[in-house]
């Protein structure tokens, strides 16, 4: 920088002041920006890429294996049956009225009069109700008894009174529990009485 403002005003003096002062400046400008890293950055871009065509696309898409290629690869699966029966049947009677039906489950029906056995199905048919409105359509022929925890658990026995009015009756009898179908289980016969009777 010294030595170009001593040759600016060297020529200062022999009256060519505006001209060389301003051409001094240029030309160091000049050399000072074409070492910048920005005028090296400029330099250094990479080329633009031209995009690929749609017909390139398809030709490297043909090249590759399809799945039908495959097909011959692969074995057959093994033919499977599936039980698409619901377990809410596999494990319940269902009563049919000719239209629609309903499911209790198994140990429910106390009573089954022969003449009603044709309302017991395998397999569901018609339309399905809840058991409230299958017993509302049908009390014809369908009945409901409450009865204790304790007796469908099997822990307690039923009255010989009612066991006997089960019998006289002529419809399909569901034991219920607070007004849903349960299971009874068979009573654990009373060991204690057994062997108290036997010793008297």
């Amino acid at each position: 920088m010294y030595s170009i403002l001593s040759h600016a005003t060297s020529r200062i003096g022999l009256g060519q002041t505006t001209l060389l002062v301003a051409a001094s400046f240029v030309f160091g400008a000049t050399s000072i920006l074409s070492q910048s890293p920005a005028g090296q950055a400029r330099t250094q871009a990479p080329p633009a890429r031209e995009a690929p065509t749609e017909a390139a696309v398809q030709r490297e898409m043909q090249k590759g294996k399809r799945l039908a290629d495959y097909k011959n690869s692969f074995e057959a699966a093994p033919t499977v049956k599936v039980d698409l029966t619901p377990s809410l049947y596999k494990n319940s009677i269902i009563l049919f009225d000719g239209e629609n039906h309903t499911v209790v489950p198994l140990g429910a029906v106390l009573s089954l009069p022969a003449n009603l056995r044709g309302h017991i199905l395998e397999k569901p048919e018609g339309a399905f109700l809840f058991w409230p409105s299958f017993l509302e359509k049908n009390k014809k022929w369908v009945g409901s008894w409450e009865v204790s925890m304790a007796v469908a658990r099997g822990e307690a026995e039923m009255p010989k009174a009612t066991v006997e009015q089960l019998a006289n009756d002529s419809r399909v009898l569901v034991a219920v529990f607070k007004g849903g179908p349960i299971t009874i289980l068979e009573a654990v016969p009373d060991k204690t009485n057994k062997s108290a009777g036997a010793k008297e």
